[in-house]
Formats: structure tokens, sequence, C-alpha cells
């Protein structure tokens, strides 16, 4: 009888009597004798004639959970791996060694809710320094990557990672739908190509994290941190993003229909020719944003913040920007048609080349605003604040205009805004505004 065979029968006969330092000493010696000879580690997991496989199955999982506990890094190694193989080769046992795995990261890695609550301050363009994570807890990532769930008939809603400290995790392509990591620090890590479907990201640090071409679809990411995170052509259809900070974010390209952005901080975050149909972003700040050639269409962004943002050749059609702050943001050959902005304030905004047909701003402020060459055709402009504005060729047949007293010392007599009108013979035939723009490079 070899001497891994022996000291195995000692453990189970011996088992109820043996202390846990007992235990992990047995443990080590299997391990030991293991190393030293690849055939006997190789029968571990063959079921002998005279023994109960489901007996036997049991004993092995007890002692891998047993290694875990240990000091040493070897030890915990074996038992790590140890478990992966038992999730691989018994299908039943897979929920239970993912559980133990998770739990092992969540006691080993903790990260606490006073450290999650502090955030370090980033400079612009910065990004926080790359950590990894301890060995034996890098060692359960990997088998997370490299895991098969197609047969587990469970999907990933067993991955409980939550406040845990997993900074600079290689989780590339990994498999994470419906996962935890709520109140969790992935800042660093690289989860490109990652499936996060469902997944909980909510009060998450991923900070400085890479997330191109992840499937974020329903994702709950309420309160995270994704400070100069890397979204680019990430799927956040449908994703929670509710008061979460995505200042300096990349999110070009990134498929944001139907999401929830509700008081979402996106400061210089770039969103460049992402997609935010219907998306609800009331009361987000995206100051100093660039969302050129985005669609925003039909999207809610009551009382939010676009101030300096650029918009240019942006589709904002059937956008509602009630009360939103427009101030000094360029709308340059922008679709604004049947746009609902009514009391904005766009003070000094560039709406050159802009289709504004059908726009509601009424009682908007729209002192010191560059119309040139728009068209508001049909736009409803009644209360608004036209002191300095420029409507240098602008198209307003059908427009509904203000009853102002310009700035003369005599009334006008008319009641209306001293705007010299096109005669019905006089108004040109006007192509689509935003082609011509882009087509002839003119400016007003």
């Amino acid at each position: 009888m070899t001497l891994l065979a022996a000291a195995w029968e000692w453990l189970v006969r011996h088992r109820e009597a043996v202390t846990t330092i007992d235990a992990l000493v047995a443990g080590g010696l299997l391990m030991w004798t293991a190393r030293r000879n690849p055939v006997e580690e190789r029968r571990r997991f063959r079921a002998r004639p005279d023994a109960d496989p489901a007996q036997r199955a049991a004993e092995i999982f007890g002692m891998a959970v047993e290694q875990l506990a240990s000091d040493r890094l070897d030890i915990r190694l074996g038992g790590i791996y140890t478990l992966e193989r038992i999730s691989r080769q018994s299908r039943p046992d897979y929920a239970a060694a993912m559980e133990v795995l998770s739990a092992f990261v969540r006691q080993r890695a903790r990260w606490t809710h006073q450290a999650a609550s502090r955030k370090a301050p980033l400079l612009q363009d910065e990004k926080p320094a790359r950590l990894k994570p301890w060995a034996d807890v890098a060692a359960v990532v990997a088998i997370i990557v490299r895991r098969e769930t197609t047969a587990t008939g469970s999907g990933d809603s067993l991955l409980d990672l939550r406040k845990s400290d997993l900074r600079g995790a290689l989780l590339a392509n990994a498999s994470l739908q419906k996962a935890n990591f709520s109140g969790a620090n992935l800042s660093g890590a690289n989860l490109d190509g990652a499936n996060l479907f469902k997944a909980n990201l909510s009060r998450t640090n991923l900070g400085g994290a890479t997330l191109v071409g992840a499937d974020l679809h329903g994702a709950d990411l309420k309160g995270a941190d994704l400070r100069a995170a890397d979204l680019h052509n990430a799927d956040l259809r449908g994703a929670d993003i509710c008061w979460a900070d995505l200042g300096g974010a990349n999110l070009k390209g990134a498929d944001l229909r139907g999401a929830l952005l509700g008081n979402a901080r996106l400061e210089a975050a770039d969103l460049t020719g992402a997609d935010l149909r219907e998306a609800d972003a009331s009361g987000a700040d995206f100051s100093a944003a660039r969302l050129e050639r985005a669609n925003l269409s039909g999207a809610a962004l009551h009382r939010s913040s676009l101030a300096k943002a650029n918009l240019e050749k942006a589709n904002l059609g059937d956008i509602h920007l009630y009360n939103a702050n427009l101030r000094g943001a360029e709308l340059r050959a922008a679709n604004l048609r049947r746009a609902d902005m009514s009391w904005a304030d766009l003070r000094g905004a560039i709406l050159q080349w802009a289709d504004m047909s059908g726009a509601v701003l009424y009682g908007a402020d729209l002192n010191g605003a560059d119309f040139g060459c728009a068209t508001l055709q049909g736009a409803d402009l009644r209360k608004t604040d036209l002191r300095g504005a420029s409507f240098v060729d602008a198209i307003l047949e059908g427009a509904v205009l203000p009853l102002v007293v310009p700035p003369a010392a005599e009334p006008d007599p008319i009641g209306t805004l001293e705007i010299t009108p096109f005669a019905n013979d006089d108004i040109p035939a006007q192509p689509d505004n935003v082609a011509r723009a882009a087509a002839s490079g003119e400016s007003c």
C-alpha cells in the first residue's frame, strides 16, 4: 500500500478524533506526497473497489475545505485546485464548490464598507494604479474565468463576491451573469468582453476598470464608481446607473438604450456615437461631455445639465429637455425636431444649422444663443428671452414668436419681435440642414 493511500485511510478512520491542526497537517502530508508522486495525485479521484464513491467524494471535499484554512499558501492552493477539479468532475457538487470558493474570497479579501466609501481623488485623465490580488485569490479568479457554466443549469447566481477586494483582477471574457459584486472593489480590473448580464454591481468601485465590449444588459450599477472606466462599445441596455459616477469614463459607441441614468455624474465623459434612445437621464450631469453623433432620440433629460457639452450632429429628436441646462452647449447641425426644451437655459449655446422644426422652446432663455442657418419652422418660442440671440439666415416660417418690447425708446406698435420675415417668394428651397452643413462646411 502506498504512503498516500495509507495516510488517506488513517484520516478516514480517525476523522472524528483529529483536531483541526491534525487535519491540516494530514492535508499537508497528502498534498506533499501527491506532489512527489504525480501518479498518486491522478489516482485521488479514482474510486477504489472497496470504497463508496459518494462517501469518498465527500471526504475529499471536506479535506479541500480544511486546506483553505491553512496558513501556508501552497496548502491553500492545493485545496482551491481540488475544489476546481471536484466542480468539473462532479456536476452535483458544482454549486457547493463555487459557494465555498466565493466565501473564501469574501473572507480572505474583504473590502470594508469604510474603505469602500472613501474615493481616492483622481486627476483628469488619471487612472488608479493597477494592483493585483493575492496569489490564492487570483487562483480563484482564474478558476471563475475558465470554469464551464453551460452544463450547470443554474447560471452564475451562486457567485457571491460582494464586498470583496478584487483590485486589478483579470476577469476578461468571464461568465458572470447575475453575479453579486455589490460593494466590491474592482478598480483597475480587466472585465473586457465579460458577461455581466443582470449582475449586481451596486456601489461597486470600478474606477479605471476596463469593460470594453462587456455585456451589462440589465445590470444594477446604482451608485457605482466608474470614474475613468473604459466602457467602449459596452452593452448597457436597460441598466440601472442612477447616482453612479462616470466622470471621465469612455462610453464611445456604448449601447444605453432604455438605461436609467437619473442623477448620474458624467462630467467630461466621452459618449461619442453612443446610443441613448429612450434612456432616462433626468437630473444627470453631462457637463463638458462629448456627445457628438450620439443618438438621444426620445430620451428624458429633465433638469439635466449639458453645460458646455458637445452635441454636434447628435440626434435629439423628440427629446425631453424641460428645464435643462444647455448653457454654452455645442449643438451645431444637431437634430432637435419636436424637442421639448421648455424653460431650458440655452444662453450662449451654438445652434447653427440645427434642425429645430416643431421644437418647443416655451420660456427658454436664449440670451446670446446662435441660431445661424438653423431651421425653426413651426417652433414655439413664446415667452423666450431672445436678447442678444442671433438668427442670421435662420428659417422661422410658421414659428410662434414671443411678444417683446425691443430695446428702442419707442415700443414696437406691432408688439412682435423685430425680425425681418421672409416673403413667401423669398423663402429659399432648403435641403436637410444637417446634410448641407456636413457637405459644404459653411459657417454662418
